[in-house]
């Protein structure tokens, strides 16, 4: 019996020397591992419960009776090189895309009844003839405030863009609760709100004809009706 342990030992230590348990937990674990981080990328799932809920399973062993003291510490390697390089890679090149995206150059300058016309375009849809807020304030010394909402009789504290506007330069922005220059990440930004935030990284020029205010009626506060 003593000389069958002896010869599954090194049976065993053969095995371990040659790789073959690395390159088989591997194989396993590459699908598992990208899967679960193009998931995080996608934004639908939670990757640090996925990865902890997989690495669990992964570990599920009683180590005093496998045998094997080095077998936890492979497997943790083993995601550790992997989770790295995806992140490296798909991830920072998703992000640096994403970043360029957001922000492109935007116009030096934009008149605001343009401002206005892509409001409409971005909300019209399922929304012809209805109103919507606009409100123009002159506070004086060079501040100017611009509030929209695609809902009608909205509060301006309330509606979904603020934009302040000082010496003719965008130098504030609301996007509904959130303060950009309070937020770190206000993403991800598509249309007229990522047009909003390129005016203001740029301090992009708002052109508002002077004497203008919500009570002018200078500009449509209702959306189009579609021929």
């Amino acid at each position: 019996m003593q000389e069958l342990k002896q010869l599954v030992s090194q049976a065993f230590d053969k095995i371990v020397a040659s790789g073959a348990i690395e390159q088989a937990i591997e194989k396993q674990l590459t699908e598992t591992i990208t899967s679960v981080v193009t998931d995080q990328l996608r934004g639908y799932s939670d990757f640090g419960k996925a990865v902890k809920e997989q690495v669990s399973a992964a570990l599920a062993v009683d180590l005093s009776q496998a045998g094997l003291p080095t077998y936890g510490h492979l497997v943790t390697e083993i995601i550790r090189r992997r989770v790295d390089a995806s992140m490296r890679g798909q991830f920072a090149a998703q992000l640096e895309s994403d970043i360029a995206a957001l922000l492109e150059p935007a116009p030096s300058e934009i008149t605001l009844e343009a401002l206005i016309e892509e409001f409409i375009k971005a909300h019209e849809e399922g929304r012809e003839g209805e109103r919507f807020t606009l409100l123009i304030e002159n506070e004086g010394r060079g501040f100017q405030y611009v509030y929209l909402d695609k809902e009608e009789h909205t509060e301006k504290y309330s509606c979904d863009y603020r934009i302040g506007v000082m010496d003719g330069a965008v130098f504030s922005l609301n996007l509904g609760r959130q303060d950009v220059q309070k937020t770190l990440f206000c993403g991800p930004l598509h249309g007229f709100e990522k047009r909003l935030f390129q005016l203001f990284t740029a301090k992009s020029k708002l052109i508002i004809p002077a004497g203008v205010d919500t009570h002018s009626h200078d500009y449509p506060t209702n959306f189009p009706w579609n021929d």
